[in-house]
């Protein structure tokens, strides 16, 4: 921690000299707090500005090789303000790329966005780059804490380096407070704090200079925007738009209509329609002001600002214009005395009385001579609703009106030429204000050209049947928390018919609705739906009733959000949802939201009675059980076939409500364009209590099988668990059983017994006594195959451990199928738990199959074809047996593997169940069997094994190598066709006297050159049935012709 010094500046001019706040050279990390924690980004952009800019003969304290601006005001994360860092040193392609590659990694991993870290190999390059320059850097810092820019690669500033940086905090947030001290006190890198006071003694600032700062801010939000084609003067009358609400109106009325702000701005005529940049400055604009400060500098502001406060204890009512068109006024009296003047030129009012059991009166001519009025908001307040004071307001484009009461007028006229303003509005809101009048099917085909209509407290969701055939242009459309329900009605199914244009629908807190209006699906533009709080719904079923273009979900049941939610947030933040206390009996059993393909923000929770979810075809990319689906403790099935962009499902492994304890079905496919089907799972068999069907275009998303694999794993209760887990990219089909039957691997040639001694001119010899493979998969089936991506990093190595593919296949599957790799990635290394049966098969790189590993104690079928380049199956050097190793192993079944050298290390009785071994094609095989290093016993005994198959092996002299002795008193059949260097058979030692002989097929100069130990070695022709030669073998030759 460095010695903070502090120093408070008496200037309100943002655009200062440098060398005001640079002219320390000891000073090396400077923190700038702006006026109050205002002003300080413009600042520091002026200084960026300023520097790059330098002239030669600038002060040499000034000049530096490079001036790095870095604005992390929209704080991301450390990992990203490094990327901020490297674009601008513009590193190489190279370099950019680890970004993208480490979070797509961290995707994978499930991690949070805001909690990536720096990448160490980047902050190495970073400090290579600046470790020999002079260099300034400016820093915007969006989060909460001082950073220390070490880490990120930035060398250290001390005293004998003249490099320097200036920052400051700064949000996307608008500040105004006198807490500077606190800041101060959070510091522990920074050399110096200089700050300056809007009020500073009787000094304080004027109307100009703060103007001009906030002129400042707004052009810093422009620059951040450099692709939208956003004015300066704009973003700043948006801002003073929005302080003079956040000083007299938001406080007042909890920030209910702050969400309204970019409807604000467009209605009176100060921000273009575009939706990119209203929803940019909506991001970039919110005011948090310290009151007694903002009041003391307002109220010196004239002529922008002009703030009048009367005082009749204990009420209050103030009244604040700007520019002589936006004003609102509060009030706590009864009457409006002094507070009704409306200026002719007003374009925004706003009005919020608090006195809610009597509501002031407002005059009927109040809004007589507004003729530009374009946005009125009225909060309790009373006036006719028969003649409203605003009836004459022709521009009229907002209209927000909230809790007010009817107060019966002397004057009235219910004429349709007198509700003419209702023509030009583009937004109405009502909130619990009892007007049925205005919300007539005549009063509303009125408003022809409405793009936005929230209703709350007043209306259920029925009153969408009135919408039918008029709005034609609504984009927006809430009806939330209804007082009043409305009888069931039979003709819902219509109502979004004509709404094509309809982007967002709440619908929260329609506690009586059952279902959704099937006619959603035909509103073609929706994006987002919110059904919070509708707790009597039953289920939500895509895609006959939602649209394919729906962005945003949610169904909250604990109850509606707080506040409406603006457009560019398109889910209600967490702080204004409701708290999750209490008990809610939402109803829904059933959510499937398939076929929603643009899907990706999602929100669930409090929903006691949900039993299945489903996914299928939506875009949702991390599925999150700790913020996006939570509190579901009765969800069964979860469907998320054809999710293309899936890359992590994040568990709860923590609360109260962990997920996967009770889920029992899981289906994922992450294909594209293939089209996806569902698994039938076949309910006869054997009750697992979790079934998982996964085809993976990714291995990486296998680490998010593993928790709910591993919570029965880790309890012994891995036979509960049924998973068919296929690593592919390529189109596969469900069967009609509950398996994924991988498609035919083989070609079957036509069985022509008189051609079986023909070699391969013809065919190659006996294909039909080679077994078959293994079609039936056990209960824990892992398949890979071609076009899956991340495989051979998820099966690279052991340390460090990962919850990855590799780990589950070795600690859980008892069945593998891999086929059709094109890469040299080889199978995990280290015990093997579970494993029965291994087949691989077209796999044309694979060295090895299983490389430094050990166990196999379960292994019963290795079956193995078209290998070209493996040189074993199991690799003798780092790996080690276990007394159990192999001890299961039955069926050894290999094909067209011609660079084998041998196939497995073997020790005293390490095979003692092998029955059978069919090899057949492994041209370069010299020993099927070698010793383990460890382990070299001379005789190794095969007391079960029968049958021996071996074909073209030109190379082989013994089945085991030369200082073996192999024992094989079980022996039945042996068929050796083209092993021309053959010297040795298995010995019969230890076999029963009444058992009877081997029979042998085999070329006669084989069966001639073999060499015996002996009878008394129980190793001797005579043991032997007299064998079968074959008539023609050595060359490769034709009997009669072979039919094509």
């Amino acid at each position: 921690m460095t010695h903070l010094q502090c120093e408070v500046l008496t200037f309100w001019d943002q655009h200062f000299c440098s060398s005001d706040l640079l002219g320390r050279p000891e000073k090396k990390i400077i923190y700038f707090h702006g006026w109050d924690g205002f002003g300080a980004s413009p600042v520091l952009n002026s200084i960026a500005n300023e520097l790059s800019s330098r002239k030669m003969d600038a002060p040499q304290e000034l000049c530096f090789d490079k001036v790095l601006y870095i604005d992390c005001s929209e704080w991301k994360s450390r990992r990203e303000m490094q990327r901020a860092i490297a674009e601008e040193l513009k590193l190489d392609r190279g370099t950019m790329a680890m970004f993208d590659n480490q979070d797509e990694e961290d995707d994978f991993n499930g991690l949070d966005k805001d909690s990536r870290d720096v990448i160490a190999s980047i902050a190495t390059e970073i400090d290579r780059t600046l470790r020999d320059c002079k260099f300034m850097m400016i820093f915007l810092n969006g989060s909460d804490n001082e950073v220390d820019v070490t880490r990120f690669g930035i060398p250290q500033m001390t005293e004998f380096h003249k490099n320097k940086m200036i920052w400051t905090f700064k949000r996307r947030l608008l500040t105004i407070h006198s807490r500077s001290s606190e800041t101060a006190a959070k510091l522990r890198y920074s050399h110096l704090f200089l700050s300056a006071a809007l009020v500073h003694g009787e000094y304080q600032i004027r109307e100009p200079e703060f103007c001009a700062l906030v002129h400042g801010e707004a052009t810093t939000i422009v620059a951040r925007h450099q692709m939208l084609d956003m004015d300066t003067t704009m973003a700043t009358e948006c801002c003073l738009f929005e302080l003079s609400l956040h000083y007299n109106f938001h406080s007042i009325t909890r920030l209910g209509w702050a969400a309204h702000s970019s409807n604000y701005w467009i209605c009176a005529g100060i921000c273009n329609k575009e939706m990119e940049i209203r929803n940019a400055l909506h991001g970039e604009i919110r005011w948090e002001c310290d009151a007694p400060l903002l009041h003391c500098v307002l109220q010196e502001l004239n002529p922008t600002f002009s703030v009048k406060k009367i005082t009749k204890p204990p009420a209050v009512s103030t009244r604040c214009l700007v520019k002589d068109r936006w004003i609102s006024i509060t009030s706590q009296e009864h009457e409006m005395d002094g507070m009704q003047d409306i200026p002719v030129r007003a374009s925004s009012v706003f009005l919020a009385l608090e006195t809610p059991d009597c509501p002031a009166v407002l005059p009927s001519d109040m809004f007589k001579y507004s003729r530009s009025l374009a946005v009125l908001v009225l909060s309790y307040c009373a006036f006719s609703f028969a003649s409203p004071p605003f009836l004459m307001c022709n521009s009229l484009r907002f209209l927000g009106l909230d809790n007010c009461k009817h107060k019966p007028s002397e004057q009235y006229c219910d004429t349709d030429a007198e509700w003419t303003f209702l023509l030009s509005l583009w937004v109405f809101e009502i909130r619990y204000t009892e007007w049925d009048e205005i919300l007539s099917k005549e009063k509303m085909d009125l408003m022809s050209d409405l793009k936005e209509l929230n209703i709350e407290g007043v209306r259920s969701w029925q009153y969408i049947n009135q919408l039918r055939k008029i709005l034609p242009h609504l984009y927006r459309l809430r009806i939330t928390n209804p007082r009043i329900y409305q009888s069931e009605t039979t003709d819902a199914d219509d109502s979004f018919m004509d709404k094509g244009k309809l982007q967002i629908l709440d619908l929260s807190g329609n506690r009586e609705m059952k279902v959704v209006p099937s006619s959603l699906s035909k509103a073609s533009s929706l994006q987002v739906l919110l059904l919070d709080g509708c707790l009597g719904l039953e289920c939500v079923i895509a895609p006959h009733t939602l649209p394919s273009t729906l962005i945003s979900f949610s169904l909250d049941g604990y109850g509606a959000a707080s506040h409406w939610t603006p457009a560019i947030n398109l889910l209600p933040p967490e702080n204004w949802r409701p708290s999750s206390t209490g008990q809610k009996d939402a109803k829904i059993s059933r959510i499937c939201l398939e076929g929603c393909t643009s899907l990706e923000n999602l929100f669930l929770r409090g929903l006691p009675n949900l039993v299945e979810l489903d996914l299928s075809g939506t875009g949702i990319k991390i599925l999150d059980f700790t913020t996006m689906v939570m509190q579901v403790t009765c969800l069964r099935r979860l469907f998320l076939l054809g999710c293309e962009r899936l890359v992590a499902i994040r568990w709860d492994q923590k609360s109260r409500y962990a997920i996967h304890p009770q889920l029992e079905l899981l289906c994922i496919d992450t294909r594209a364009g293939t089209g996806y089907s569902r698994p039938s799972i076949n309910h006869t068999k054997k009750s697992f209590r979790l079934q998982i069907h996964a085809i993976l275009s990714d291995a990486r998303l296998a680490r998010s099988l593993w928790p709910a694999i591993d919570c029965y794993r880790g309890k012994g209760s891995l036979v509960d668990v049924y998973f068919n887990i296929l690593v592919t990219s390529a189109p596969i089909v469900y069967s009609s059983g509950e398996d994924v039957q991988p498609e035919a691997t083989h070609r079957m040639l036509a069985e022509a017994k008189q051609y079986d001694d023909v070699h391969a001119t013809a065919g190659d010899a006996p294909m039909q006594d080679f077994p078959q493979a293994p079609t039936t998969n056990l209960n824990r089936h892992v398949g890979i195959s071609q076009g899956s991506r991340g495989l051979e990093s998820e099966l690279l190595g052991y340390f460090p451990a990962r919850n990855n593919l590799a780990l589950l296949m070795r600690r859980c599957a008892d069945c593998l199928h891999l086929h059709d790799i094109s890469t040299g990635a080889n199978m995990p290394m280290n015990e093997w738990d579970y494993l029965r049966q291994c087949r691989v098969e077209r796999c044309p790189k694979l060295d090895t199959v299983f490389p430094g590993t050990y166990g196999f104690e379960a292994l019963e079928t290795i079956w193995a074809s078209d290998l070209l380049m493996a040189h074993c199956i199991w690799s003798k050097r780092g790996s080690y047996h276990h007394y159990s190793s192999f001890g299961e192993l039955q069926h050894l079944n290999l094909r067209a593997c011609p660079r084998l050298r041998f196939v497995l290390p073997v020790w005293a009785s390490s095979l003692p169940r092998l029955e059978s071994l069919h090899i057949i094609n492994c041209m370069d095989l010299r020993h099927v069997f070698m010793l383990g290093e460890e382990h070299p016993e001379a005789r190794v005994t095969f007391p079960n094994l029968t049958t021996i198959h071996l074909h073209n092996f030109p190379m082989l002299r013994q089945i085991c190598e030369a200082q073996m002795l192999m024992l094989a008193p079980a022996l039945m059949t042996i068929k050796i066709r083209g092993c021309w260097d053959l010297r040795r058979l298995p010995s019969m030692e230890g076999r029963g006297l009444h058992m009877e002989k081997p029979m042998v097929e085999i070329e006669k100069d084989v069966w001639d050159a073999l060499k015996w130990d002996g009878l008394e070695a129980s190793h001797h022709p005579s043991l032997f049935v007299e064998p079968r030669h074959s008539c023609y073998y050595k060359k490769k030759s034709l009997r009669g012709s072979v039919l094509r």
